[in-house]
């Protein structure tokens, strides 16, 4: 038996359908409610490195149903990923590290939606610098604090780091992510029980 060949996209095949379809979920997803309207999702699409190291652990989207859209998914993975962030600052502060400011750099910092999510489900304000490469901003520090022109990273950050602006957290919206961080944590647990 041959095998048909594989159908391979034309030549300057447009994209537009396919980011139209995002830019819709991402609006959709912005007028759903904290939760989703039910549904969480386990981000561990590639195992789970902190808190869990589990390089077994997958990802889940729990609580889908027909009444749901794109904008309660496109929610759902925004709230997963602030809901991982929440949960490796829990386990450092329950090894003595405490987090008292959060700053976000980089591609998600882009997004209106992505950041109120995480100053809400954190419960931080979420600071924003003005240089939104975070890594190479990082990477300067380090050389500037290895040539010497900084006697140490406070120093490096003092003179280096502005803060452009900060996203505070809606109050409002902390019963709703406390109870979904709680349905967030037991999802691993029942995703990854031997029993």
């Amino acid at each position: 038996m041959v095998s048909p060949p594989l159908r391979r996209p034309r030549a300057g095949r447009s994209r537009r359908p396919r980011r139209q379809r995002l830019h819709r979920a991402r609006r959709e997803g912005r007028r759903r409610p904290p939760g989703a309207e039910g549904l969480v999702v386990r981000e561990d699409w590639q195992g789970n490195r902190s808190p869990y190291k589990n390089p077994q652990a997958r990802g889940a989207i729990v609580g889908l149903s027909l009444a749901h859209g794109p904008g309660h998914v496109f929610r759902a993975l925004y709230e997963a990923t602030a809901m991982g962030t929440r949960h490796i600052l829990d386990d450092a502060s329950r090894h003595g590290l405490k987090v008292e400011r959060v700053f976000i750099g980089g591609g998600g910092a882009k997004s209106p939606l992505w950041l109120q999510i995480h100053a809400d489900v954190l419960q931080k304000p979420i600071h924003l610098t003005r240089e939104g490469e975070s890594c190479a901003l990082g990477s300067a520090m380090t050389a500037a604090v290895a040539a010497g022109v900084y006697k140490d990273f406070d120093e490096a950050a003092g003179a280096m780091v502005a803060i452009e602006r900060v996203v505070e957290p809606d109050p409002a919206n902390a019963p709703a992510y406390d109870e979904l961080f709680v349905r967030y944590v037991d999802l691993y647990r029942r995703l990854n029980d031997p029993a």
